[in-house]
């Protein structure tokens, strides 16, 4: 099939929160834009599923308003109202190796000298760029690094309980460069601890649907559904970007908004960028295989975290489904018992695998060891061909993993195509 034949300046790929917010910037400039998604319906690793009564979220879920002020922007210019987590989760229940669960409170962290090692940590840690040659020192598994801190064994399992819910797999499987770059970003441990959780009222669809929209106004954003991006070649106008159906499709710029665990599968042609190339082939997989796994509940439960498996569980806003983060590995029964949780679930539950989803490969981006050096040298390969943007929680070094980092990538890929001239605008 011959090259599509348009005039097409900058081609998006993928329609997730980043790509969304992308196409947006797009259009508010006049710049002709293809958005192309694989799937049928834009989104990305976002999936709202309105019961009767209440919401549940198969995929991104939370943001906190104090610090994560371009969801909390993007909200408040749609009139979409956010809610504070229910009275049930003010007090957290810790259930220990054997799944007996005892009220714990944040005060033993913020109390102790690990955390001013870790506070003293974090940092020293420079969040505009992924990596410096000093942070090597914290690129080992999380697990490692805790267990060398200061304080007792009981601090220590504190520290790794309270922070599943920021990375979302074992605390062997990921780097705990990660995770500091992650409390550096909050301003210390401590206001990791205190900040305040908040969901979108009627869920992150909500969101989804009012920046779509906002994108459709624009005539010079064109979207094409259905077209799963196979392979990427550098050509000498720009790339030519192959469909999985054959479709050929050229631009004068690419902002890849894929997935990291999809984006380093894809067909990466030899005329690429040696560097480019180069990095998405040592990246591998990130690290989190977690899904959500949401039940029925006679009564809503306090929030649990463990300190012998990377659970954790919550009640949603109406009290009459409860939700249990795991690796996919793991059985719900299982991680309730390991919880606590006096009534164990049965029924199937309700969820979304994001590992086996195709289009994902993957829950929100959780860094291994090595993978933050991976990141920062794609990104130095693209400096040097600026026409090649990468966009979405998984690729920025700004509140990674979360949708504040996909809205921020988003935005500041534009703004560096207008710099260098590549929008015409």
């Amino acid at each position: 099939m011959a090259a599509r034949s348009v005039d097409d300046q900058v081609v998006v790929a993928g329609a997730g929160l980043g790509g969304l917010v992308a196409a947006l910037e797009l259009g508010r400039r006049g710049v002709s834009t293809l958005l192309i998604e694989a799937q049928s319906e834009v989104g990305g690793r976002t999936k709202t599923d309105l019961r009767q009564s209440h919401v549940e979220e198969r995929g991104a879920e939370f943001y906190h308003p104090e610090h994560h002020l371009k969801v909390d922007a993007a909200l408040r210019r749609f009139g979409i109202h956010s809610m504070q987590m229910p009275t049930w989760s003010e007090h957290t229940m810790m259930a220990d190796p054997s799944g007996r669960p005892r009220m714990v409170s944040t005060e033993v962290l913020k109390q102790s000298r690990l955390r001013e090692s870790v506070d003293k940590d974090a940092s020293a840690q420079r969040l505009d760029v992924w990596w410096r040659p000093e942070a090597a020192q914290f690129d080992i598994p999380w697990l490692d690094y805790v267990l060398q801190l200061p304080g007792s064994s009981l601090e220590q399992s504190h520290l790794m309980a309270w922070l599943h819910t920021l990375t979302g797999t074992v605390a062997s499987a990921h780097s705990a460069l990660g995770v500091l770059r992650e409390i550096a970003q909050f301003g210390g441990l401590e206001r990791v601890l205190d900040a305040v959780e908040c969901r979108i009222e009627g869920g992150v669809s909500r969101l989804v649907r009012a920046l779509f929209a906002e994108v459709q106004s624009y005539d010079c954003v064109d979207i094409r559904f259905e077209s799963p991006v196979a392979s990427v070649e550098q050509v000498e106008a720009g790339y030519q970007i192959k469909i999985a159906d054959g479709r050929t499709i050229r631009a004068k710029a690419l902002i890849m908004a894929l997935p990291m665990n999809v984006a380093t599968r894809l067909d990466w042609h030899a005329s690429m960028p040696k560097p480019v190339r180069r990095a998405l082939a040592a990246l591998g997989p990130h690290a989190n295989q977690s899904v959500k796994r949401w039940f029925n509940v006679e009564a809503p439960f306090n929030d649990r975290i463990s300190g012998g498996t990377s659970a954790i569980a919550f009640t949603e806003a109406e009290g009459e489904a409860g939700c249990v983060i795991a690796p996919a590995t793991h059985g719900l029964a299982e991680e309730a018992a390991a919880l606590g949780l006096s009534a164990i679930p049965t029924e199937p539950s309700r969820c979304h695998d994001w590992g086996q989803d195709l289009f994902a490969l993957g829950a929100w981006m959780t860094p291994r060891v090595g993978q933050i050096e991976r990141l920062h040298e794609l990104m130095c390969g693209s400096e040097s061909h600026p026409q090649l943007q990468w966009v979405g929680g998984d690729w920025s070094p700004i509140w990674a993993g979360w949708m504040e980092g996909a809205l921020h990538s988003g935005e500041a890929a534009v703004r560096r195509l207008i710099d260098q001239g590549l929008t015409g605008s």
